[in-house]
């Protein structure tokens, strides 16, 4: 009797893939390079809005501009802390807990603030 069964050869079947999803030197210099400008015109401008609202009391002290000035913050937030947490996991990705943490914190504070001054400027064209 012969034997017709076919023997297949044993392949490596591990889950890591033979190509790494990091980025080449020159492109994390480049995203790096990216996200470090953003973060430093974000803080720069949302600090302009803070310093301005600080500065000019009494003309800006209105209750519709108490919710942009939420933003600003949430957004110097998202600018000074978030965006350099990403830039950090980028180059060495030890503290992810932290970094997502922080980052989902930051973004939904910004978020909400957008919300709250969606809602308001809802109310504000419908209701006065």
């Amino acid at each position: 009797m012969e034997n017709n069964s076919v023997t297949r050869s044993s392949t490596n079947t591990s889950t890591s893939p033979t190509m790494t999803d990091t980025p080449s030197k020159a492109q994390g210099t480049a995203v790096v390079t990216a996200f470090m400008f953003e973060s430093a015109i974000i803080v720069m401008g949302n600090m302009l809005v803070i310093i301005l609202f600080a500065r000019i009391k009494k003309k800006l002290r209105k209750k519709s501009l108490f919710l942009v000035m939420n933003m600003a913050l949430a957004d110097v937030m998202l600018g000074a802390v978030s965006l350099p947490l990403y830039v950090y996991l980028i180059v060495g990705p030890e503290h992810e807990f932290i970094f997502h943490f922080l980052d989902t914190t930051v973004s939904q504070s910004s978020l909400i603030s957008a919300g709250f001054i969606s809602c308001e400027r809802f109310y504000a064209v419908f209701c006065d």
